[in-house]
């Protein structure tokens, strides 16, 4: 009997994480599926069973990988887990109670006014992306924090030449209201100054005590720019709880909640009590993510992404990927070691997807 769609498992060596339960309906067009299956599956550790789900670090990425192998018929749907909210857990609520959303000068341009989008008092970062004026970025944390929203500009210690600009970024942005940043290194090569690392902004003394909350940046699968990067957050937590000032860890976005649930319980065995905030793709077309991954790269989370041009192809532009199923996943580890986890957060990367994230958010707490 000719199979007309499978439920599939696929396996990705060293990872195995189950993450969604997309359906992919096959047309071969004259092979025997099932033979067709169980030769994949020998090839590219491909299982098949009645009910199974998807295991591999990225739902969506998973499935178009097999729809590249099976070279599917245009117009074929994958679609990942439900997008109904309503379907969220406890934990997932609570989890989303307190999201925070990034965005960008030219991604808000079209939006008359966020508080029409998201809850009063919702941390919107604002990434610095390398070449928006700094003027447009000091407009748009004015404008939200005229709307009831709190502003976190993104500050890059490699983009700033000496204290005198410091000093001017901390007044420009202090000057709208704005007393919470998100601090990071940034990825420029050469510094433009002598400010090579997030640390020595902290040490310079020019952000405290204008600037009232200070985030950092996690990085759950390691980065490749920074040298033993526990030991520098750990640095820089024992700085906040020196000078009293509050400071949440945001992490880099990543696929893989196994690596996340990991990492959040090894920063608590640390002894680092901060809270962390998870950070999770918004929903968002496959492609945008694809040009993510090959402009900014977030380690082995995507590295299937920038080396396999099978998955490239098997990309749809008609598909979007919700953050349901990560949730979810991330939610069931959070239940099973709830203290060991902490106090954690979401923040949404929305990847100029702003309104459709912060619309998919608000669906999650609605009553």
């Amino acid at each position: 009997m000719t199979v007309q769609s499978v439920m599939i498992t696929l396996r990705c060596p060293g990872i195995g994480v189950p993450l969604s339960r997309p359906t992919l309906s096959l047309r071969p067009q004259g092979v025997d599926n099932r033979r067709m299956i169980r030769s994949f599956s020998s090839r590219s550790h491909i299982h098949t069973a009645h009910q199974s789900e998807v295991r591999c670090f990225a739902h969506v990425f998973a499935a178009a990988a097999v729809a590249a192998s099976y070279r599917c018929a245009p117009g074929t749907r994958l679609l990942s887990s439900p997008a109904n909210n309503q379907q969220l857990s406890s934990t997932s609520r609570l989890l989303l109670s307190a999201f925070s959303i990034e965005t960008t000068p030219k991604s808000s341009k079209s939006i008359d006014n966020h508080a029409s989008l998201l809850p009063p008092g919702t941390c919107v970062y604002v990434a610095a992306i390398p070449g928006t004026p700094l003027e447009d970025m000091v407009a748009l944390c004015a404008k939200l924090q005229q709307e009831g929203l709190e502003a976190v500009p993104h500050m890059a210690a490699r983009a700033l030449a000496d204290e005198a600009e410091v000093s001017e970024w901390v007044s420009l942005f202090s000057g709208v209201g704005v007393d919470h940043v998100l601090l990071l290194a940034g990825d420029g090569k050469k510094p433009a100054g002598k400010f090579t690392s997030s640390m020595d902004l902290l040490h310079s003394g020019l952000l405290h005590p204008t600037m009232k909350q200070i985030d950092v940046v996690g990085h759950p699968e390691g980065s490749g720019k920074i040298d033993s990067p526990l030991t520098h957050l750990k640095e820089k937590v024992d700085w906040a709880a020196e000078n009293n000032v509050t400071m949440d860890i945001l992490t880099q976005v990543c696929f893989n909640v196994s690596t996340v649930s990991e990492y959040c319980r090894h920063l608590r065995q640390q002894g680092i009590p901060n809270a962390i905030r998870v950070g999770l793709p918004g929903p968002t077309r496959p492609s945008t993510l694809l040009r993510y991954a090959s402009a900014c790269g977030v380690g082995p989370s995507i590295a299937l992404l920038a080396n396999s041009p099978a998955v490239a192809r098997g990309l749809m532009a008609q598909n979007e990927a919700t953050p349901n199923a990560l949730l979810s996943e991330f939610s069931s580890l959070v239940d099973e070691d709830v203290r060991g986890h902490g106090a954690l957060k979401l923040h949404l990367f929305s990847f100029g997807g702003v309104k459709s994230t912060a619309a998919w958010a608000t669906r999650g707490l609605a009553p």
